[in-house]
């Protein structure tokens, strides 16, 4: 057990932040087939959670970047203006859609792990070790 408790401080400290509930974060980094080898809950629901959560701060990041009010503009007439929120000239909903479209596919999202050392966390069942 202790490696198992290793394992979970080692992960709270690359990312800062330690958890009051614990058991959270080993559900986060097991796998299904760990858990249907030796019971316990995966990380599925947590999962899911967690691609909404991406979703939204990937969003308000590209917001933060692209978007705007009118009233941002030097040239705002308050009078004349209503003040609506806006993309940049070279940006529309598409282009935002496959800018985070990039940034949370499976292919960058591995890559972000990899690069992180998290995939030698993972608590994996032997199907997925193989």
């Amino acid at each position: 057990m202790k490696e198992l408790n290793e394992h979970l401080e080692d992960i709270q400290r690359q990312i800062s932040f330690w958890f009051d509930n614990i058991d959270l974060l080993f559900q986060a980094f097991t796998r299904r087939s760990y858990s249907e080898e030796n019971g316990g809950e995966n990380n599925e629901v947590l999962e899911f959670v967690g691609d909404r959560v991406l979703d939204f701060y990937v969003t308000k990041i590209l917001m933060d970047r692209y978007g705007y009010t009118k009233s941002q503009l030097e040239d705002f007439d308050a009078e004349e203006d209503d003040d609506e929120f806006v993309v940049d000239t070279y940006t529309n909903e598409g282009s935002l859609t496959n800018i985070k479209k990039k940034l949370v596919n499976k292919k960058m999202l591995a890559h972000r792990i990899d690069k992180l050392g998290f995939k030698e966390f993972l608590f994996m069942g032997k199907g997925d070790i193989q």
